[in-house]
Parts: C-alpha cells; sequence; structure tokens
C-alpha cells in the first residue's frame, strides 16, 4: 500500500491527478463536428489526380507524339563566324577605332552615350522631335512628360542649398 503523504492523500492519487487530460482540450470541437458545406456545385474534375500517371497500353493503333526533327545549326555562318570579332579592338587595333564606332545596332543617339536617364532623353527628343509626335503621339507624350517630371526632380527636388562641405 501506497504511504499517505502529510496533506492525508497517496501519492499515486497525486500522480493520476496529474496525469488526468486538460479540460481545455476536452471543450475544443473536433474538426468534423462542424457542418460539411457543399462547395463548386457542378465542378467537375477533368485532370487525373490519383498519384502518377497510369502507363497506357502499348498498341499498334497509338502513335507517339509528332517531334520535330532537330535541325543542326551551321557553326560557320556568316553571323555565328564573326561573332565577337571587334571585341579587342581597341586593344589589338592602332588606337585609331574606338569600339563605339564600330557598333551598327540601336538608334544612332544612344551609340557611345554614357550619361544618367534625364541626358538620355534629351538625346531622344532631340533625335525624334521631327516625326514623333505625329507618328508616335503616345510615345512623345509620355516621353515629354518623363522629361519634365526629371527636370523638376533635378532641379527642385534634390537639396541643391546644402553646399557648406564643398568648400573645406
Amino acid at each position: 500500500m501506497a504511504a499517505p503523504l502529510p496533506s492525508g492523500r497517496s501519492l499515486l492519487s497525486s500522480v493520476l491527478k496529474l496525469c488526468r487530460p486538460s479540460p481545455l482540450l476536452q471543450a475544443v470541437r473536433g474538426y468534423r463536428d462542424r457542418p460539411v458545406y457543399t462547395r463548386r456545385h457542378g465542378f467537375t474534375l477533368e485532370h487525373y489526380i490519383n498519384g502518377p500517371l497510369p502507363r497506357l497500353p502499348v498498341t499498334p493503333d497509338l502513335k507517339p507524339l509528332p517531334v520535330k526533327p532537330q535541325q543542326l545549326k551551321n557553326p560557320w555562318s556568316y553571323k555565328r563566324a564573326t561573332f565577337g570579332q571587334n571585341d579587342y579592338i581597341d586593344i589589338l587595333g592602332d588606337g585609331s577605332l574606338h569600339p563605339r564606332d564600330m557598333l551598327t545596332e540601336g538608334p544612332h543617339w544612344l551609340r557611345g552615350f554614357r550619361g544618367n536617364e534625364f541626358q538620355r532623353l534629351l538625346r531622344q527628343r532631340r533625335a525624334m522631335f521631327h516625326y514623333a509626335p505625329h507618328l508616335m503621339p503616345t510615345a512623345w507624350r509620355n516621353l515629354t512628360k518623363r522629361i519634365q517630371y526629371l527636370y523638376k526632380y533635378h532641379n527642385q527636388k534634390q537639396n541643391h542649398k546644402d553646399w557648406r562641405h564643398h568648400f573645406w
């Protein structure tokens, strides 16, 4: 028999009292106690969801999917053979030719340009003002709006008054 504790209870009854389930856990409803609602009424699932796809039986009437035959590319076409030929023209040449002079793709006003967005848009406007307002009115309007915004930003929004640190 278990020895009684000073409070008059036995050790076994005290341990059993500690092992009882909490009343909080008993008060929580289970997931299935909630009502089940019909969702997506009329929806039928069209694809297979029961694990890996089953293998189709091999029969003579089943043909494999058509696949285009692989076309071998000509590695010595003009474009591939001359790719990168002017990459080191500034190092290996006599110095009279700059790599920006070799650029043939892209708009003429952008070749060899270095600067910020505002300067780039000014160059673009200067190159396009003859035809863009009539041929591309929306693009022209967006260009001029962006130039106006950047002009205000660079001249009004930035703090040009803080020149204290530039003299000493």
